[in-house]
């Protein structure tokens, strides 16, 4: 009974990201035409799309801070990044779309993360279980822990190294844009640390003009590393979960 508790609570953690992601994909290709024009009076999403060229990465930024706008209108509107008028006359069957998305992805990566404090925290262990899957089991856990560890410290970047960063970055039009726009909240602040990771390694994605090829060559090692190491070891360990799924699979 505890390894069938178990596997349904993987697998609807796991349906619950990849149908967020889903949803997010689809309003990314087949919607973001129309929530842009119902969102064509709010300076911050016109100044967005200025400075984002339109790519799938540039499209999920632009989605991404909309929701951000529904979800928190009262700071935008403070200071004019949003319209009133656009925030309430905005469709509700859009809005409650990109709400879904974004539940469904937080609580499935909840529960994931659940699951690594159960197992690893009280040493529960799912009966029926070989030596081999468990130990497998295990090293998902660990790289599901460590990809919250890497998440941590990106936000400890976010918080602590931004200001240093842009100050780096001072001649790139998108930086003074983006903390016109993003605020100093942890949303605004991570958002604005993504877009800077993106400029240095694709300096094309963002328009022309918005970069300047001097801040971008000069830029300080340490801190690169600083925005680097956590994505990359991120994606890494996402890497490596998946081939551990897939040799737990082979056991089965």
């Amino acid at each position: 009974m505890g390894n069938w508790v178990f596997i349904v609570f993987c697998l609807s953690a796991l349906a619950l990201v990849l149908l967020g992601l889903g949803v997010s994909l689809y309003m990314v290709f087949f919607k973001m035409e129309k929530i842009l024009k119902c969102l064509d009076r709010c300076q911050g999403i016109n100044v967005l799309k200025s400075m984002m060229r339109n790519t799938p990465q540039g499209r999920f930024y632009i989605l991404n801070t909309v929701s951000s706008i529904l979800s928190n209108p009262s700071i935008y509107l403070q200071d004019g990044r949003a319209d009133p008028e656009d925030i309430e006359n905005f469709p509700e069957n859009l809005r409650r779309w990109i709400k879904i998305a974004d539940q469904l992805t937080f609580i499935g990566g909840v529960g994931f993360f659940a699951l690594f404090f159960i197992m690893v925290l009280f040493g529960w262990k799912p009966s029926s279980t070989t030596q081999a899957e468990w130990m497998l089991i295990k090293g998902m856990a660990l790289c599901l822990g460590l990809m919250v560890l890497c998440a941590c410290v990106y936000m400890y970047v976010a918080f602590f190294k931004i200001d240093e960063i842009e100050k780096n970055l001072s001649r790139c039009l998108f930086i003074s844009r983006h903390q016109q726009f993003t605020g100093n909240g942890l949303r605004g602040r991570v958002n604005r640390l993504t877009t800077i990771s993106g400029a240095l390694h694709s300096p094309k994605n963002v328009r022309v003009g918005d970069v300047n090829q001097d801040d971008i060559d000069n830029f300080p090692p340490h801190l690169r590393r600083w925005i680097r190491l956590p994505l990359i070891t991120f994606m890494a360990l996402g890497l490596v979960l998946l081939v551990l799924a897939i040799a737990h699979k082979s056991l089965d």
